[in-house]
This record gives C-alpha cells, sequence and structure tokens, in this order.
C-alpha cells in the first residue's frame, strides 16, 4: 500500500534503504472535514465514511529528477460523468489509415512497408522530420509480440532511411497514443515517429539527472532506482529486461521497461505489458520509448501511462498537473501486484 510506503522502506535492508533515501523523500499526512446529515446516504453508496472523514495523503519526491506525485486513493471512486464510448475495431471504409497507400502521404524517401505495417508521413507534424507507422489491423489492441516487434523494427528502418536524407537528425522518439482519451485522431493503430538534430528538453534532462547520479554515487541511476523498486515489491526482471511501477507517475499505473538496448527481449517485454495492461482494463493508453542516439547500443527506457476510462467526460488532466504536480489515484503497489501476475502468465 502506498500509504505504508514509509514503513515499507524502512523496513528495507540497509543497502536498499540507503538507496531510497537517496532518491526519494516520503511525506504523509492526514486532512479532516466534516459534511452535514444529507450528504451521509450519498457518501456511504461511493465510500466508508471513516475513509472520507480522516484521508490519507501521500506525497513522494524524486529528489533526483525533482519529480513528484500525490496519492489519495479516495480519488478513484469519486463520480464522473461518462457518455456512451464506441470503438471501431472493425475496418473501415472512412478510415484513411485503412488503406494507406492510397489516403496518406509519404516521406520524401517513400515508405517503409513492415510485414504487420507501413510508414506514412504525418500530414500535420509535431517537428521536421516526422512520420507514422501505421497498423495494417484496424483494431488498436493489436499487440502481440511478433507485431509489436514489426512495428518497432520498422520504426527503427525510418529512423536510418531518415537519417541518410537529414544527416544532423539522430536523436529518435517512439510513441504510441492508443485511442482518443491519449491523445490519438483516429482509433486505427498507429504510432508516431519522430527523428530530431536536438534532444527534447525532458530526454535531455533524464539522461543529465541519470549522470549527475552516476558521478555523485558511483553507481548507475537506473540499476539503483529499479533495484530499490524490486526490493519494494514494484518490480520484475523478464529475460534481463526491468519492468517496474514508478513511485512518481505522471498518471496512473506508470510503468517504466529499463533495457541494455533495443533488443529482441526489450520488445517482446513492450508487448507483455501492453497486453498485460489491457487484461487489467487499461483501454486508452501512452506509450514514449527514449532511444539511444543513432548508431549507439545503449540504454532503452519505455514509459507507459493509462489515460483512464474511455468512457469518461472528464479529462484526467487537470491544473493540478499541468501546472504543480500529479494527482494520482491508482495504488502503485496494487497495480504492481496485478501487472505482475498478468504478465507472467504470458511466459
Amino acid at each position: 500500500m502506498i500509504t505504508e510506503l514509509k514503513t515499507l522502506a524502512d523496513g528495507l535492508p540497509k543497502r536498499e534503504k540507503e538507496i531510497f533515501n537517496r532518491i526519494f523523500r516520503v511525506y504523509v499526512s492526514e486532512s479532516r472535514l466534516r459534511y452535514p446529515k444529507s450528504m451521509e446516504e450519498w457518501i456511504k453508496k461511493r465510500w466508508k465514511p471513516e475513509s472520507v472523514v480522516r484521508q490519507r495523503i501521500v506525497r513522494v519526491e524524486n529528489k533526483i529528477t525533482n519529480e513528484s506525485s500525490l496519492f489519495n486513493e479516495l480519488r478513484s471512486k469519486r463520480p464522473v460523468r461518462k457518455y456512451n464510448a464506441c470503438i471501431k475495431i472493425k475496418p473501415s471504409k472512412e478510415c484513411p489509415f485503412c488503406n494507406p497507400e492510397k489516403f496518406t502521404p509519404e516521406d520524401t524517401f517513400g515508405r517503409v512497408r513492415g510485414k504487420y505495417c507501413v510508414t506514412a508521413s504525418n500530414i500535420a507534424k509535431y517537428d521536421s522530420i516526422h512520420a507514422l507507422v501505421i497498423f495494417r489491423s484496424h483494431n488498436p489492441y493489436s499487440f502481440d509480440e511478433e507485431k509489436v516487434s514489426d512495428y518497432l523494427n520498422t520504426a527503427m528502418e525510418w529512423f536510418k532511411l531518415a537519417n541518410r536524407e537529414h544527416k544532423r537528425a539522430i536523436y529518435p522518439y517512439i510513441m504510441w497514443n492508443c485511442l482518443w482519451r491519449s491523445g490519438a485522431t483516429l482509433d486505427h493503430g498507429h504510432m508516431q515517429i519522430i527523428l530530431t538534430s536536438k534532444k527534447y528538453y525532458k530526454a535531455e534532462k533524464m539522461e543529465k539527472d541519470a549522470k549527475r547520479y552516476e558521478r555523485r554515487y558511483g553507481t548507475k541511476y537506473w540499476d539503483d532506482l529499479y533495484r530499490v523498486s524490486k526490493s519494494l515489491g514494484l518490480g520484475f526482471e523478464f529475460k534481463g529486461v526491468k519492468v517496474f511501477e514508478s513511485l512518481t507517475p505522471f498518471r496512473d499505473k506508470e510503468t517504466v521497461i529499463y533495457a541494455r538496448s533495443f533488443n529482441k527481449k526489450f520488445k517482446e517485454a513492450v508487448a507483455k505489458v501492453l497486453k498485460s495492461f489491457y487484461k487489467i482494463g487499461v483501454r486508452s493508453f501512452n506509450l514514449f520509448i527514449y532511444l539511444p542516439k543513432l548508431g549507439e547500443n545503449d540504454r532503452v527506457i519505455a514509459k507507459f501511462l493509462d489515460r483512464g476510462d474511455l468512457s469518461h467526460k472528464n479529462s484526467d488532466v487537470g491544473a493540478m498537473e499541468i501546472f504543480a504536480t500529479p494527482v494520482i489515484s491508482d495504488d502503485p503497489f496494487k497495480v504492481a501486484e496485478k501487472l505482475t501476475l498478468t504478465f507472467h502468465k504470458y511466459l
């Protein structure tokens, strides 16, 4: 339980406890309130009254990255407005991605065609070298290992071709926005791929933070972060690839994959996390993959986020998330337990 994080950290072995205190700072506070008799029945339908009048708030800070999150599980059961959400899983004549060769533009150097996907130049670009990996299947949940590996391999081939035309562009990024709550325009499964000549701010900061940590402590930040996460029961290893829940997530169920290189095992782990997400009820997600500079075989980080129920009208991002710090409903310990059990069913 995230509410017991301080106690759990204090009970870690000496070395893991030292690493935890080096990276994290935890605050626990209690908020109290009184509600009128007229609200009693309404509250009892949603929560235990005692959990409302005395709410335990946990704030976790990462001292290395300056990320932080607030946790209050009560928020996961707050009332929301809903509407009938309809996902079109089957191909449609109205979907341009169902016939990408005819209804999407291509890059000046052409398309890359994989077994299960094809690239297209994005018609409204994020950045100057920006394309799509469009899945041949309309179904946005087509993520078995073979298909996901093909999507990622196709992206890598596109990066190489784009680099031949744009020699200074050497920093690749892969992202996957699944359905409308994640920011996707179309239901049809697809990834976004970008190649830049200068690192994006968050990617550069992540690298600088890790290097500063290594200089100061003589150990690798991502190794230590995983070590302490695993010790707390938040992570596991799959064929050398490390998978763990974030203690400072931006949104619910933030899951991290850390691998030594962009290899077959990493791609397999990505597919298994996606399938596990689906199994535990995630229907809209963001995935971002931080890749090493082209030509280098270095650390790869993938981050996954749940973007919430497709039927919810309210946004999962508000002023707190944009201007202050994320407020999280899901307990990462409960998410880790579900994800671990589900993930290992696919081994």
